[in-house]
């Protein structure tokens, strides 16, 4: 079902699909994730359609989905976050 929307309801950004709630990564040249015959003839088509979007909006929709790898940079963000008052406060008192 996936595969026949197109138009202002997929969008993309670099390597990422993104389809309503759905967020695809097809690769990048060194490791893609499809073969490139299959990104010309089934994707580029569509992706033409489709409206460019900026990188925070595909960070957004991968903390929406509960992506592992953006909780571990929300964690990893907030443990740094943490260390660095810490230390502030170490040198307060």
């Amino acid at each position: 079902m996936y595969h026949l929307g197109g138009g202002p309801r997929l969008q993309y950004c670099g390597p990422f699909l993104l389809l309503d709630d759905v967020v695809v990564f097809t690769g990048t040249r060194l490791l893609p994730a499809f073969s490139s015959k299959q990104i010309a003839g089934r994707v580029t088509p569509l992706a033409a359609a489709g409206i460019k979007v900026d990188r925070k909006t595909v960070v957004v929709k991968l903390l929406q989905g509960r992506h592992p790898l953006a909780q571990g940079a929300a964690a990893v963000l907030v443990a740094f976050t943490a260390a660095a008052v810490l230390l502030c406060l170490q040198g307060v008192f």
